[in-house]
């Protein structure tokens, strides 16, 4: 289908303007002129140069502001190569014109010619302009009317930036396979993966990735290890004592170094049955840890003892509890199994869908339980008539959407649809 734009003439100009001077006034575009001589359209033409005929069969209507659309057909038997053309209002005034170097159409005296055109205006309000037999006209469709639609490519529906042509369900599959990959990576997520995403218990979910003897415990409560209960046997009891006797003093419980000293000789007098005279000497005594075997023990309390081997090497195949947790809430995903849904995937990413009761040839408007900050997808499948094929009978479809509402134009009878939506929080 051809897009043309006319250049209004200064004749047609002033049709358009009522007989107050205030605004326009509606005209009927009855005839199309043919000519064969490529020319260069003017505002002060009053005819068609080299006008081959004016053709009456033709029908048009108004599918936008600055645009008609316009179907001529000419059944004759004339033969002429097409390369300008003309619009007359119903009284003979010449109102839009075009040409161009090269051939429009070629028709041949055995051809009709069928020519479906889309003639813009650059300041011409097309709402002015109205036609007589419309009963073979074959618009563009647009969001506001039936008509006919071309269909998307593969990779026009991926590039998602064409908002006239229509999606097949293979393109949208193709369209949302690639939206899919650019998010996820190529073939994501993985087959182990995906056994991971079906797992529906954190325990199940922590011995598929081999941590199913992993406690989760916070280090308060944690037991001691047999290792550590191990290396606990070999060490003395803090309660036990070294007690000075028999002419010795010093001594105590093993929370800390302790000294044994000789005691004075007056002292040993009295109390041991070892007799000084009164001006013997005093000895010193000087006894270390490793002099009674706890040359190993370091002299720190319990709330700055470090890490023992034995303990830190337990520790390092253990998995922290914030970590198990985070893993266990990407395992279990959140969302809601029922008939109006969601799901919600790492990364933010959020699957909704729901169903949806459509009145016959109407607009509703979809509200999605969870906003999203950008919806990419979203769609509407309902049940039409088995091999209709006709335009008011096409299935519903959904025309426009946001992060948190989707469009939808059903121009069918009334019926039941479901609708689902694909973006990110």
């Amino acid at each position: 289908m051809a897009d043309f734009t006319f250049t209004v003439t200064s004749a047609g100009r002033a049709a358009l303007i009522n007989a107050e001077n205030t605004g326009t006034a509606p005209v009927v575009i009855s005839h199309c002129g043919v000519s064969a001589s490529p020319l260069v359209p003017s505002p002060s033409a009053l005819v068609l140069p080299g006008e081959i005929k004016r053709i009456d069969t033709l029908a048009g209507d108004v599918v936008a502001d600055d645009t008609i659309h316009v179907i001529v057909r000419d059944e004759s038997n004339a033969a002429y190569s097409l390369h300008s053309l003309a619009l007359y209002l119903a009284d003979g005034t010449l109102f839009g014109i075009y040409g161009q170097a090269s051939p429009i159409m070629e028709k041949s005296s055995q051809a009709m010619l069928l020519l479906a055109l889309n003639v813009q205006f650059a300041d011409v309000n097309a709402a002015s302009l109205t036609f007589g037999a419309t009963n073979f006209l074959n618009p563009s469709a647009t969001t506001e009317r039936e008509g006919v639609v071309e269909l998307a490519t593969n990779t026009e529906a991926q590039a998602g930036a064409d908002a006239s042509r229509a999606v097949t369900p293979k393109t949208m599959r193709s369209a949302f396979m690639g939206w899919l990959n650019d998010r996820l990576g190529e073939g994501a997520p993985s087959e182990f993966v995906k056994g991971l995403l079906s797992i529906a218990t954190p325990p199940l979910f922590r011995q598929a990735i081999g941590l199913g003897n992993v406690n989760n415990t916070s280090d308060a409560l944690k037991p001691i290890s047999n290792a550590v209960q191990t290396a606990l046997g070999l060490k003395a009891a803090a309660e036990r004592r070294i007690t000075a006797g028999n002419g010795l003093t010093g001594g105590g419980d093993l929370w800390a170094d302790r000294s044994i000293a000789l005691a004075t000789p007056g002292t040993i007098t009295t109390g041991t049955t070892n007799a000084v005279t009164p001006d013997g000497h005093t000895h010193a005594l000087n006894i270390t840890k490793g002099a009674i075997g706890l040359g190993s023990v370091d002299n720190t309390s319990d709330a700055l003892k470090p890490i023992s081997n034995a303990v830190a090497l337990a520790l390092a195949g253990k998995m922290d509890a914030s970590i198990l947790s985070q893993l266990a809430k990407y395992a279990d995903f959140a969302g809601e199994n029922a008939p109006t849904g969601r799901k919600f995937l790492p990364g933010g990413v959020v699957f909704q869908w729901g169903p949806l009761s459509l009145a016959a040839d109407s607009y509703a408007t979809i509200s999605f339980p969870i906003a999203m900050s950008y919806c990419g997808y979203a769609a509407v499948e309902g049940m039409g008539e088995v091999g209709d094929r006709g335009a008011a009978n096409n299935n519903p479809r959904v025309y426009n959407w946001s992060g948190t509402i989707a469009n939808i134009f059903n121009p069918q009878h009334a019926l039941s649809a479901r609708w689902f939506s694909i973006g990110y929080i």
